[in-house]
């Protein structure tokens, strides 16, 4: 369950292989990708990253680069939906 104040929840499979979360606020040419600075949790399926909620916080963009997955796991996971609080 999601922290209180979540803007948003975000859930891979645990089982990505050098999967590092990265976000922006541009994904133009120019986009600078950072690490996401909040604790990413982790349950025995899944990886799950709450965005906390900010008053002004501008539009965020996510991606997971470089992540190698065992795609007969991968294929049988079922992504969730955004929560919106």
């Amino acid at each position: 369950m999601a922290p209180p104040q979540t803007l948003c929840e975000l859930a891979w499979p645990a089982n990505l292989i050098g999967a590092v979360l990265e976000t922006t606020t541009d994904v133009g040419t120019t986009a600078n990708w950072t690490s996401v600075p909040n604790a990413i949790t982790t349950t025995d399926t899944e990886r799950l990253y709450f965005q906390p909620m900010a008053s002004g916080d501008p539009q965020r963009f996510y991606r997971l680069p470089r992540a190698i997955a065992d795609f007969k796991t991968l294929s049988a996971f079922q992504p969730r939906r955004a929560a919106r609080r």
